[in-house]
């Protein structure tokens, strides 16, 4: 395969992977060979502006480890802000704290306290796998322009004109 087309492929990949996201999703964890936690938003993908929180959902052995809302603390961290939860057992063994994330952007979460005489100080980011907050726009149906905006078109445009401007550069070296 000649160079240019290697060069066309990797464009196309690169255009690729700046249009799509991959997204995150919730952190599992083992505290003292004893605990599963699980930790991610309520709602993924999180959406700025709608109503998501924490969800930690705690196993040993596989089965629900309740009555934990006294002796477990959780916050979320953006930027400097820090919120601390008041959790609640929504369903055996799952705890949620609920916010309404008010920035798009990478999110934090710390949970602590002591299950079972264990300490766990456990911090989730999203280099972890949390998902990050994402725009509203990225989800709208239909919304100005019937669910287009420039700001979306921005990327996929930028690709196109790259791979275009490359086959007008390969065909001019080849003609």
């Amino acid at each position: 395969m000649s160079a240019r087309w290697l060069i066309l492929i990797l464009i196309f990949i690169l255009g690729f992977f700046t249009v799509y996201r991959v997204e995150a999703a919730p952190i599992t964890r083992t505290v003292d060979d004893r605990f599963e936690i699980t930790v991610g938003f309520i709602h993924e993908p999180a959406i700025l502006g709608d109503t998501n929180g924490i969800r930690i959902r705690i196993t040993e052995g596989g089965e629900p480890v309740t009555g934990l809302t006294d002796s477990l603390n959780a916050q979320v961290e953006f930027m400097e802000a820090v919120r601390v939860f008041t959790l609640t057992e929504s369903e055996p063994g799952v705890y949620t704290g609920i916010f309404i994330p008010m920035q798009a952007g990478d999110y934090s979460f710390t949970v602590s306290g002591s299950v079972d005489g264990v300490e766990i100080n456990e911090f989730y980011i999203v280099a972890d796998g949390i998902s990050p907050v994402l725009e509203r726009s990225d989800f709208e149906f239909p919304n100005v322009a019937y669910g287009t905006v420039i700001e979306q078109l921005a990327t996929p445009l930028a690709a196109t004109a790259i791979v275009g401007a490359a086959l007008i550069l390969w065909r001019k070296r080849t003609a």
